[in-house]
C-alpha cells in the first residue's frame, strides 16, 4: 500500500527498502543483473552445494542493500529538489518473512531483528551530460545462539555519467559487522561491479563485471565473479528482445571438491512493459 502527494511517497509492506529503491548499477542493456540475474542470481551456474562456512553464496549477488528483501517495512522517500532525492526505511522484524538467515548466511540459527536504513540520489543533466550519484546505509542487529546481539552496518555507493549514447557506471557495498562472527556466521563481505553501455536508436549493448567477496574465516574468502555482454532491441513501445552472454565462477579460499564451480550461460528473451 502506499500514500503520495506533494509530501512525497509512504510505502507500506512488502516492497524493497529506500535505499535499494534509490541505488544506482553498473548499467546493463538487459537488466539482467542483481539477484534476479540469471548470473549474478545463480540461476544458469549453479552455486557450490557445500560452500565454504556453509553460508550462501547467492546471499551477496547484488550491490543494492537488500539483507531484508521483501519483508514488511515502512519507507517514506521524500520529494525530488533540485535533482536530490532522499528516502528512509524501518523494518520491525525481518524474521517474519525469514529473510535474515536467507540473506545474513544460509544458518538458520541467525536473523536480523529490526532495521534501520536511509538512502539517497542525485540526477540531472548538465549540458548533455548525464550526472547520477546514489548513497545508501542501513543498520541492524544478528542473534546468532550463544552469541550476543552484534551490530551490523552495510554502505552502498552508486554512480553513472552519460553522454552521446554512452553511459559508464559502477557500484559498492560493504556489509560490516562490529563484532566478530567466526566460521558459519562470518558476515563481512565487500561487493562492486562497473560496466559500460552503449544505446543509438532502438538497440543497446553492454559490458559488466561483477565481484562479491564474503569472508570465511579472518584470512579466506569465497568470491563470486560475473563478466557479461548483454544486448537490447525495441521492437515497439513497452516490447523489447533481451540476449545476455557470460561467464561466472564460484570460489573458495577453502580447498574442497565443492567449494568451487564456473561455467557459461547464453540467454535470451522477450520484455513486455505496460
Amino acid at each position: 500500500m502506499f500514500v503520495e502527494g506533494g509530501f512525497g511517497k509512504f510505502i507500506i509492506g512488502s516492497e524493497a527498502n529506500g535505499t535499494a529503491l534509490l541505488h544506482v548499477m553498473a548499467p546493463d542493456a538487459a537488466g539482467n543483473t542483481d539477484t534476479d540475474g540469471i548470473l549474478t542470481g545463480g540461476w544458469a551456474v549453479v552455486a557450490p552445494t557445500a560452500a565454504a562456512g556453509g553460508h550462501d553464496f547467492n546471499a551477496r549477488g547484488t550491490t543494492a542493500i537488500d539483507t531484508d528483501d521483501n519483508a514488511d517495512k515502512i519507507t517514506y522517500v521524500a520529494p525530488t529538489f533540485y535533482g536530490l532525492t532522499v528516502g528512509a526505511s524501518y523494518v520491525p522484524n525481518s524474521k517474519e518473512d525469514d529473510r535474515g538467515p536467507t540473506k545474513l548466511n544460509n544458518n538458520a540459527t541467525v536473523a536480523a531483528g529490526e532495521i534501520f536504513g536511509a538512502g539517497a540520489l542525485y540526477a540531472n543533466t548538465f549540458g548533455g551530460l548525464g550526472v547520477k550519484v546514489s548513497a545508501g546505509w542501513v543498520a541492524y542487529d544478528v542473534e546468532a545462539g550463544v552469541l550476543d546481539k552484534t551490530g551490523v552496518n552495510e554502505y552502498a555507493l552508486g554512480s553513472q555519467l552519460s553522454y552521446a549514447g554512452f553511459t559508464l557506471g559502477g557500484s559498492f557495498r560493504k556489509i560490516n559487522s562490529k563484532d566478530s562472527l567466526v566460521g558459519t556466521l562470518a558476515a563481512d563481505a565487500t561487493v562492486w561491479d562497473a560496466g559500460l553501455q552503449y544505446a543509438s536508436g532502438p538497440y543497446a549493448i553492454s559490458f559488466v563485471y561483477f565481484e562479491s567477496k564474503q569472508a570465511v574465516t579472518t584470512t579466506q574468502d569465497d568470491t563470486l565473479s560475473v563478466y557479461q555482454v548483454s544486448g537490447k532491441y525495441a521492437l515497439g513501445p513497452g516490447v523489447d528482445v533481451l540476449a545476455t552472454a557470460g561467464h561466472a565462477e564460484y570460489e573458495s579460499d577453502i580447498a574442497g571438491p565443492n567449494n568451487n564451480n564456473e561455467g557459461w550461460a547464453v540467454m535470451t528473451g522477450l520484455s513486455l512493459a505496460f
